[in-house]
């Protein structure tokens, strides 16, 4: 009986994490505005193919757009660790289970075009390019909800950081007030500290929430993992050069005194 009940046990606690993990997404995309079609279609990308996922829907009854997701999400992870091949055979394990098994054929077929030079693709201008209402502009106070709204997904990483963000944007941003920065300088350190550990979310919450000192190893992986992430997200949105030599100056313990900000 024991060996029957652990397994129910875990796959149950697998379908809770999952359905946490779709209503931090589906919060994220209703504060942004993002509609109703996305947020189904972000809901059914938890689905699987026979029915087993987190709400029950199967077959055609899930979104073709949230069909793809699923099995791009997979195969994308399989193909970094393993190649074409690692790609391919999870696919084919999971038709029919997890998968569409059209769209698994379709996948199998093209795979080494697919999956050729994924990793250095420019996908962020294709994906803007390829739907025109990405390019649309917000207004000053529903890009400062966006932020937020980014701020308090990231804080969900760990329970011990739950409001992290906004603190630190609200404190960051009375410093600078107090300093004699100009008002609009203000408004930009509380939205740099709105996104400051957007990092954390590269860093597995095995070291995050770790009892006890982190090992060498972990501190460096941690440094590293969120600086990068961060640098990554700073080439995405054509951070400027000043906002990079920060980083580089926070990260290795050279900031002495707080600057002006400049302003494109």
């Amino acid at each position: 009986m024991l060996g029957l009940t652990l397994p129910l046990a875990a796959r149950r606690g697998a379908l809770v994490d999952l359905e946490n993990h779709w209503r931090a997404a589906d919060e994220l995309s209703r504060r942004l505005g993002l509609g109703d079609e996305v947020r189904q279609s972000l809901k059914e990308s938890f689905e699987r193919w026979d029915g087993k996922g987190v709400f029950g829907a199967k077959g055609d009854e899930i979104r073709p757009a949230s069909r793809l997701v699923y099995l791009a999400d997979v195969v994308a992870a399989f193909h970094r660790a393993g190649g074409v091949e690692a790609a391919v055979a999870v696919a084919k394990q999971r038709s029919g289970s997890h998968f569409d098994p059209a769209l698994v054929n379709l996948f199998c077929e093209q795979a080494p075009v697919l999956l050729s030079d994924l990793d250095s693709a420019t996908s962020w201008d294709a994906v803007i390019a390829a739907e025109p209402q990405l390019q649309r502009l917000i207004s000053e106070e529903k890009f400062e909800d966006a932020l937020e709204a980014i701020g308090d997904l990231t804080d969900l990483k760990s329970p011990w950081t739950i409001g992290h963000s906004r603190g630190v944007a609200d404190l960051a941003a009375e410093a600078a007030r107090g300093y004699g920065l100009p008002e609009r300088d203000v408004v930009m350190v509380r939205r740099a500290g709105l996104v400051h550990d957007l990092g954390r979310l590269g860093i597995s919450n095995a070291i995050w929430d770790k009892q006890g000192e982190l090992t060498y190893s972990e501190l460096v992986i941690s440094r590293k993992t969120a600086g990068s992430h961060v640098e990554h997200i700073y080439t995405k949105i054509g951070a400027s050069n000043r906002a990079r030599a920060s980083l580089f100056a926070m990260k290795h313990g050279l900031m002495t005194d707080l600057q002006p900000l400049e302003h494109s």
